[in-house]
This record gives structure tokens, C-alpha cells and sequence, in this order.
């Protein structure tokens, strides 16, 4: 599969989206987590509660900073899935089982050359013929046959 240039332009935006949504969370998480650190070490609840060590100080950075890296990406990624969802679908190629592909051409055969509205009109005086059929099985191998 070979991308075009504008997909490459785009999945490299989101690659780099990703990249600097991760650097922004860390950021933000490390930050966070020493002034956070800072806060429960005046505070006598804490303190109470749970003995902060000097390993404390050193961990509750890089945990947090790892938590907001973690989210700051998948933020960014859910703010580019559509456009990988594009790319993908875009070229993507369905394969279809033999009853989908007979079906598909049966009704490209039906609609060419015709409007909407005949089409529409046609289809429904065809429902109304097949409510008597007795089974849909049947319905089905008529409508395949081209009946």
C-alpha cells in the first residue's frame, strides 16, 4: 500500500501530536507530583496518616510525571483518530464474501440508468410481490437469480 503524500503529511502532524502530547503531560505530571509532594508533607493529615521518606520525594515526580505522559498522549491521540480513520479507510479495499459481492452488483445493476425515485417505486412493488412468498430463503435466491 502506498501512501499519498498528503497522508504521509498528516500521519507524520499526528506522530509529532503524539510525541508533544507526552512531553506535555510529563511535564505537567512532574510538576505536579513535586508540588503535590510539597503540599502533603505540611500537611497534618497526611503526615498522620503516612511517614514521608526522602524515597517518597524522589518517586511521586516520576510517577506522576509517567501518569500525565500516559494521558497527555492518549489525548492527543483521540483528538487525530479521525484522521487515521480516513487514511485507513481511504485505502482500504472490503473483501466481500461471494453472497455481498452478487448482492452489491444486483443492486449497482437495479440503480444505473435510473432514478432514485423510480428505483425507490420499483423496489417497493417488488417488496409487495415477495410478502406472499412463503419463506425469505426463497425471497433471497429469487432476488440472486435476478427473478
Amino acid at each position: 500500500m502506498v501512501l499519498s503524500e498528503s497522508d504521509l503529511v498528516a500521519l507524520k502532524a499526528m506522530r509529532s501530536s503524539l510525541w508533544y502530547g507526552g512531553m506535555q503531560g510529563l511535564a505537567a505530571g512532574f510538576l505536579g507530583g513535586v508540588v503535590g509532594y510539597n503540599i502533603a508533607q505540611r500537611l497534618e493529615f497526611v503526615k498522620s496518616r503516612i511517614k514521608l521518606q526522602p524515597k517518597h520525594r524522589f518517586a511521586t515526580p516520576l510517577f506522576t510525571g509517567v501518569i500525565g505522559s500516559l494521558l497527555g498522549s492518549l489525548t492527543a491521540a483521540r483528538n487525530h483518530a479521525h484522521t487515521l480513520h480516513y487514511i485507513i479507510h481511504k485505502n482500504s479495499s472490503p473483501q466481500l464474501t461471494e453472497y455481498e459481492e452478487k448482492r452489491r452488483n444486483a443492486i449497482q445493476n437495479c440503480v444505473d440508468g435510473m432514478d432514485w425515485e423510480t428505483y425507490s417505486k420499483q423496489r417497493t412493488i417488488k417488496a409487495e410481490d415477495k410478502s406472499d412468498s412463503s419463506s425469505w430463503a426463497e425471497v433471497i435466491q429469487n432476488e440472486l437469480a435476478g427473478k
